[in-house]
């Protein structure tokens, strides 16, 4: 059922979407035209949400140590790296952070691996290791720290 929910970005209200000073911020066209969902197909115009789950998390959906692309200010901030998946339920809110960062000249790279969001939680140790979605990712962060920190 919360997948169904989360899944259709059936967890935040209308209202929170389109008329708070958030909605900016989590607008479509702050993804790359590729992930940008059509206002006639998008179900977050044709059905509700879920308002008993809306109240029960609406103050995390807010709160920038959550959700830290809801911060008003997102300058100054340290060069960020942001790993992501294709489809991954956070994608589209790290491709997101990611354009609102570099709006206000944050140094930021993205990692869009091919995988799915449980690619990193699904495997035991030994497996999480040798995976080639890990190592992809993992490569990108290496990078990125000897990049940006070294």
């Amino acid at each position: 059922m919360h997948g169904e929910i989360f899944g259709k970005n059936r967890h935040v209200s209308l209202e929170l979407r389109t008329k708070s000073k958030y909605a900016a911020y989590i607008n479509k066209f702050n993804l790359p035209e590729k992930y940008r969902t059509s206002e006639r197909d998008s179900p977050i115009l044709h059905e509700p949400h879920n308002e008993a789950v809306f109240q029960r998390i609406k103050h995390l959906v807010v709160d920038t140590r959550f959700s830290p692309l809801m911060a008003d200010d997102v300058s100054g901030l340290p060069a960020t790296h942001i790993v992501v998946q294709e489809f991954d339920f956070f994608r589209n809110e790290g491709l997101m952070y990611a354009k609102r960062l570099r709006d206000h000249g944050v140094q930021t790279s993205v990692y869009l691996g091919k995988g799915f969001h449980d690619d990193f939680f699904r495997f035991s140790p030994i497996d999480f290791l040798n995976s080639k979605t890990v190592a992809k990712a993992f490569k990108s962060v290496c990078k990125f720290v000897t990049n940006v920190v070294l």
